[in-house]
């Protein structure tokens, strides 16, 4: 369970709150749900993108409009080994 993992390792990931917009996410932010990972990107014109993972049977996204979903917690990674 990666959210667990994210979790039990504070000095390399740190919880950042989902606010519902990316006004406090940097790019490379992982959102995660029971169920999904995208990172938070930002494109070349500075809009705020997602990149995710597959899903189920369909392959991955990048570049789509961030969208607003209560149900991801969001990582940070600090650094490190």
């Amino acid at each position: 369970n990666m959210i667990s993992y994210f979790v039990s390792h504070p000095a390399l990931y740190a919880e950042i709150p989902n606010l519902g917009n990316p006004s406090n996410l940097q790019p490379g932010d992982i959102r995660i749900s029971m169920s999904h990972v995208e990172l938070y990107v930002v494109d070349e014109t500075g809009a705020s993108k997602i990149a995710s993972a597959s899903h189920g049977d369909r392959t991955a996204d990048h570049g789509i409009s961030y969208y607003s979903d209560s149900s991801y917690r969001i990582f940070r990674f600090k650094g490190g080994n």
